[in-house]
């Protein structure tokens, strides 16, 4: 079974239903580690464009915590316009974060479930 993400796009996800056996474990373990794979090349993109704009200062060359793209608002290019290609790689990178938290934090409940329920420690 292939879990569906319900929900648009730049929002929270809706929870993954919770996993119920090994074959639906191993649906979710693929589908994160699909989405790992676009949301590391996408970080780098993120982190790339924000250095090459002289983008946040402080550690790592990310935003503080308090600031996100909505109150930052789109990038400006050095042309003057508005870097719409940028802004959206942005937001999806913070979807694709939101979204593999969700899913690790279902992997590790069913592994605790699991192993709780078979004695093990």
């Amino acid at each position: 079974i292939t879990p569906k993400l319900l929900g648009a796009e730049g929002r929270a996800p809706l929870k993954y239903p919770a996993i119920r056996s090994p074959g639906q474990r191993e649906g979710y373990k693929g589908v994160f580690q699909d989405q790992l794979a676009e949301y590391t090349e996408l970080l780098g993109e993120v982190r790339a464009a924000r250095r090459g704009r002289g983008g946040p200062e402080g550690p790592g060359g990310q935003w503080p915590q308090h600031v996100t793209s909505r109150t930052v608002g789109p990038s400006v290019a050095p042309s003057g316009r508005q870097d719409w290609a940028f802004l959206e790689k942005q937001q999806r990178c913070e979807y694709l974060k939101k979204k593999l938290t969700h899913i690790k934090a279902r992997i590790q409940d069913y592994d605790r479930d699991t192993r709780d329920s078979t004695g093990r420690f």
